[in-house]
């Protein structure tokens, strides 16, 4: 996996396979970065289908290793910001692959901008208002005190639970480089997308094939799991798993993304 930062302070990890199939486009969640699914991904090349994808993996501005902007982004500028990857890249294969926030940011940037990708992976993005967990807590701050206390109280909560939770523990690695007002402003964005309760239902609209995969049971809230059986949506249940499946069952989500894909291309 190599490294390399654009012009506007942007770092992206990169994989390349000579003779590729495809590129896979991997978006990060709400003060994460690009390292969660790195350690995921290593297990890739024992898979024969997902072994043979090159991987684009950006840290979003303002989290991870990547410099912030002003002013900061929204959600559907990182929409934006996800589009411009593909326009970047040759005419080829391209499977977008958002988690939790990153999993509003691809519907987003499928449903508002039309981008073509062949296909997308929703790993627990946000339904409805019990999905928002950490969001939740920050939108209940307003700025200058999120900044200065409620962040920092944010982060000790997500240490205490990385005490018996791997994932929280490399959670809780990235949150020490997110920028505080960016984190702040897409959690009130993402207690607004889930309040609306309505992208089960846009995803199930869009024409792209896509296939929602959540940890159980300490994933998506109920209500949300409701949302997605009415609107028929493909959902691929991974259990023992909390809001990280990837990394709490690595082989089993390899073979739910490997499977869905052979499926559709």
């Amino acid at each position: 996996m190599h490294m390399y930062r654009d012009e506007n302070g942007t770092c992206f990890r990169y994989r390349h396979h000579s003779g590729s199939t495809g590129i896979l486009v991997f978006i990060h969640g709400l003060g994460e970065s690009g390292l969660c699914f790195e350690r995921w991904i290593t297990g890739f090349d024992a898979d024969p289908l997902l072994s043979r994808w090159d991987i684009l993996i950006p840290d979003l501005p303002g989290y991870g290793r990547s410099l912030p902007r002003s002013p900061r982004l929204g959600l559907e500028d990182y929409a934006g910001f996800t589009a411009s990857i593909l326009d970047s890249l040759p005419t080829r294969p391209a499977v977008l692959i958002g988690h939790s926030m990153g999993g509003v940011i691809a519907l987003l940037c499928i449903e508002k901008l039309h981008h073509p990708f062949s296909a997308w992976v929703n790993i627990e993005g946000n339904i409805s208002p019990g999905d928002c967990v950490f969001s939740g807590r920050a939108a209940e701050w307003p700025l200058p005190g999120f900044v200065c206390r409620g962040f920092s109280d944010l982060k000790e909560t997500v240490f205490r639970n990385g005490i018996t939770e791997t994932a929280q523990r490399g959670y809780y690695a990235s949150m020490q480089f997110a920028d505080p007002g960016q984190f702040h402003l897409n959690s009130r964005e993402l207690v607004a997308h889930s309040a609306s309760r309505d992208a089960a239902r846009r995803m199930a609209a869009l024409k792209t094939p896509v296939i929602m995969i959540t940890g159980q049971p300490q994933g998506l809230c109920t209500e949300s799991m409701h949302l997605l059986t009415e609107s028929a949506l493909p959902v691929a249940v991974i259990e023992p798993a909390g809001h990280w499946p990837f990394i709490d069952c690595p082989e089993t989500v390899t073979q739910t993304v490997s499977g869905f894909i052979q499926t559709i291309l």
